[in-house]
């Protein structure tokens, strides 16, 4: 997603960095069924650490930190960890670097070549995802805002969309071709997910919907659009649920079942103060994490029950200085 656009709209404060605060709020029991290890992967100032999860909680204080890079985040179901490098004054949005389980060096940089076919010879990434045969989706903007983008024929060396998703291998590296380019005709950007099976949402702030691009990887075609507000983050279960972090009256996560085709949501969770603030959204097993605004320095993140519906207060709150927007649940 555009988290400068969001951290605009949202907030007037962010942490510049930080370590993890011993602080933990136990708020009621969680459930028999909640996933067992697995890590959340946080932005924690300029640095991605990586916090064990013990019976759906995340640990206070991380087992791994990969300083120097953040900004966008997706982890693949080997452990590889995807971001982008801290220049001192920002993420460098243009390479990709890849981190295999457990190592703090890139194994692999993916490089988005310039395209002069664009009104943006180089590209903005807002939004990182893997699906579950480890290939990346990288949601990629070479358009300026108000200006209409546009797309001769294009050069062999040129990347072929202007504005969308494009979709490299498990294993690229370099001036990778994708395997697939989505195209997509919007300016601002919301969440990002795709599921195991290959369905792809992206979230389209202008038209108010969430789009269900099927078979993304391979022959892309769109099936459903899901209605909402604005969804900063998006994210899926192992039933292929899709959930929706949706802004409008306070915070809701609507849920959309995959045989939902209209009318309302499946089912809706409101979240409570102070979730009715939250950035992020990451489902693992039958738990749902949700990211706050950060207050002053601190931000937290709430665990809730995926499969509820309704008003819900958080299963446990943990609280984190120097948080800072992308999250990620993973091995």
């Amino acid at each position: 997603m555009d988290w400068s656009r969001n951290r605009t709209a949202r907030a007037t404060q962010r942490a510049a960095a930080g370590f993890a605060l011993s602080a933990s709020l136990v708020v009621s029991a969680l459930p028999a069924s909640a996933a067992a290890g697995g890590h959340l992967y946080l932005g924690i100032g300029s640095s991605v650490e990586r916090f064990p999860l013990q019976n759906g909680v995340p640990s206070t204080q991380p087992d791994l930190t990969i300083p120097g890079y953040g900004g966008a985040l997706a982890v693949a179901p080997d452990g590889t960890v995807y971001a982008l490098r801290f220049n001192g004054s920002g993420y460098n949005a243009f390479d990709i670097y890849a981190f295999t389980s457990g190592q703090t060096k890139p194994s692999r940089e993916i490089i988005l070549p310039r395209n002069g076919q664009c009104t943006l010879s180089s590209p903005p990434i807002q939004g990182l995802a893997v699906d579950g045969k480890g290939n990346l989706f990288v949601l990629v903007v070479y358009a300026q805002s108000g200006a209409r983008p546009f797309q001769a024929v294009v050069r062999p060396d040129a990347f072929p969309i202007c504005l969308g998703v494009a979709v490299f291998a498990a294993n690229a590296s370099g001036k990778a071709k994708p395997l697939q380019a989505i195209p997509l005709n919007d300016f601002y950007f919301g969440g990002m997910t795709v599921s195991n099976h290959d369905d792809l949402y992206v979230n389209l702030s202008d038209y108010a919907q969430t789009d269900d691009i099927a078979n993304a990887a391979r022959h892309p075609h769109q099936t459903r659009a899901l209605p909402a507000q604005d969804n900063p983050s998006v994210a899926t279960d192992k039933d292929d649920n899709a959930y929706l972090l949706t802004y409008g009256s306070g915070s809701l996560i609507n849920v959309f079942a995959p045989s939902w085709t209209s009318g309302p949501p499946t089912r809706s969770i409101s979240l409570s103060s102070p979730f009715n603030e939250t950035i992020s959204l990451a489902v693992r097993g039958k738990l749902a994490y949700l990211e706050t605004l950060p207050t002053g320095s601190n931000g937290s993140v709430g665990v809730f029950d995926a499969t509820g519906n309704g008003p819900e207060n958080p299963l446990e709150v943990v609280t984190y200085s120097g948080i800072q927007g992308p999250m990620a649940v993973g091995p």
